[in-house]
């Protein structure tokens, strides 16, 4: 049952990084007006860099259950 869980937040974790890193694309920088454009693009990598981290950590959740020693 643990592994379910770990599992399942995984890919929940996944989830919320796909879903933030589309709003951020389509809602967020789709409408705002940022100068100069340098700032712009690092604030679209800075949001992105969150997503990335959101979907290692899911990753890292989904392979937990095959890490494990056998104790």
């Amino acid at each position: 049952m643990r592994d379910v869980l770990l599992q399942l937040s995984g890919i929940t974790a996944i989830a919320a990084a796909i879903i933030h890193g589309v709003l951020g694309e389509t809602k967020v920088f789709a409408r705002a007006t940022i100068e100069p454009p340098r700032l712009r693009t690092l604030l679209r990598a800075v949001w992105l860099a969150g997503t990335v981290a959101w979907i290692g950590g899911g990753v890292l959740l989904l392979m937990a259950p095959a890490m494990m020693s056998e104790q």
